[in-house]
């Protein structure tokens, strides 16, 4: 798609302030916070809905708490404070500068239910004057973030800033530049140059986290935070932390994940679990038999991990780096687990590839798709989930209504009328599934078919 031409864009400036230099870039000079100034398109009615943006920033601060917003939606014309003080709901991305740290900010306006209110993320890192930084920027249903690049081919990420608008909004004008005027006479000089709005990729086959199923559990201290198609957690070593689904028992025996991680910080030891299967709702440190995936260690390690409860813990260990997206696909097939880390979106260029044998080939029931180790260690990891999606397996047991007592407790058995043993229940013949005993749902119970012992697999 094409960079936006800014010469077709009508520019509301009563003092001069703001000048389109030409098709790519717009300048302002000593724009302030005690006037009404802005460039804007109207695209009609409901255009935006799921959108992705690329367009470069600059700016010059003459005063203390200068702001000015680089872009924004809304389906209002007026200044950012006049939307604000009319209650309008708005996306925008805006420069500032607090007591002299100059960040870059993305925030979101609109009604979260409980009336008119905002959420933002602000910058971890401080920008410099007269510098170009690059910016993509994304909507996907709830999901507003924006990407920071100290470059134009936007290799260097800087950081990523998400936050949600549960209105899910669509909207009619874009504003490349726009004052607040809150009554401040305090200036600056921004630019904004060569915004493109570019086709978005599609998720609509990924996980949403801000459904109901996705349950999260929280014992202090860290936190997740559930969006459309992202999780973004902030996890230390001393509590419980997870966001799991549960898929019912017998659930997950082969399957195919793809998904993608990014680590902004990891200390000195820091572990969280990403894409994780197993049959007990823990964190890392309660975990018995699983197979899954792990970010490790300030040396912001991959790793692909399996435990049969029996046997350690096996893993296989790839060495990451922190400000980069990897791309990752997690594919079981019976014993092997493999995990393949792509540098690209498309999954063309493999930069390694895992691999663990899981013996026992355990059924697996839940999903956790982020979570901690609480191992008092308050060892913190700075970390998302991006994209998670299902490409194929997951095949629940169905259960027989047939128990058993196994000195302990009460089980069920599986169904599979396909087996060689057979029950009948007064109304119909039901066969019981078999495995061998070794296997992660092998009861207590065994049968033999003629040849071999084998175990009646339980749910």
């Amino acid at each position: 798609m094409a960079t936006e031409d800014f010469t077709t864009y009508t520019e509301v400036d009563p003092n001069g302030h703001i000048t389109i230099v030409d098709a790519d870039t717009i300048e302002t000079n000593d724009i302030r916070r005690n006037e009404t100034a802005y460039v804007y398109k109207d695209f009609g009615a409901s255009y935006f809905g799921n959108f992705k943006c690329e367009f470069q920033v600059r700016f010059d601060d003459t005063d203390n708490t200068f702001i000015a917003h680089h872009f924004t939606l809304a389906n209002a014309l007026d200044d950012q404070q006049g939307l604000i003080d009319d209650e309008e709901p708005l996306l925008t991305i805006y420069t500032y500068n607090r007591d002299g740290d100059k960040e870059i900010n993305i925030l979101e306006r609109g009604d979260d239910g409980s009336g008119y209110d905002y959420t933002r993320d602000l910058s971890d890192d401080h920008y410099s004057n007269n510098t170009w930084y690059y910016i993509t920027a994304e909507r996907y249903g709830s999901t507003w973030s924006m990407w920071i690049y100290s470059d134009a081919s936007r290799t260097i990420l800087l950081q990523v800033q998400t936050c949600s608008h549960p209105e899910e909004t669509e909207f009619r004008y874009c504003y490349p530049m726009q004052s607040r005027n809150t009554g401040h006479n305090i200036a600056v000089d921004a630019d904004t140059d060569k915004l493109e709005f570019l086709t978005p990729y599609d998720y609509s086959d990924a996980e949403d986290f801000t459904d109901a199923a996705w349950v999260s559990v929280d014992t202090g201290g860290g936190y997740i935070d559930q969006y459309t198609n992202r999780l973004w957690g902030v996890f230390d070593d001393d509590d419980e932390l997870y966001v799991y689904k549960d898929y019912g028992a017998g659930y997950w025996g082969d399957y195919d994940v793809d998904y993608t991680i990014y680590m902004e910080n990891m200390e000195d030891t820091a572990l969280t679990m990403v894409v994780w299967f197993t049959n007990n709702l823990d964190d890392y440190a309660g975990q018995q038999t699983y197979v899954g995936s792990t970010l490790y260690d300030d040396d912001y390690k991959i790793n692909l991990r399996e435990c049969n409860n029996i046997d350690a813990a096996t893993s296989d260990t790839y060495d990451g780096v922190k400000d980069v997206f990897y791309y990752l696909s997690q594919i079981r097939s019976g014993q092997t687990i493999n995990l393949y880390i792509y540098s690209d979106e498309d999954r063309t260029d493999l930069l390694d590839t895992l691999t663990v044998t899981h013996e026992e080939e355990t059924t697996f029931r839940y999903m956790i798709a982020m979570g901690n180790r609480d191992v008092n260690g308050a060892k913190e990891s700075n970390c998302y989930l991006d994209n998670l999606i299902i490409q194929s397996g997951g095949t629940p047991d169905n259960g027989s209504n047939v128990y058993a007592y196994n000195g302990s407790n009460t089980i069920e058995f599986v169904r599979d009328d396909d087996s060689p043993l057979k029950l009948y229940d007064g109304a119909e013949t039901i066969g019981l599934a078999l495995v061998t005993p070794s296997h992660g749902s092998a009861s207590a119970f065994m049968f033999y078919d003629g040849s071999d012992t084998l175990a009646i697999k339980e749910i």
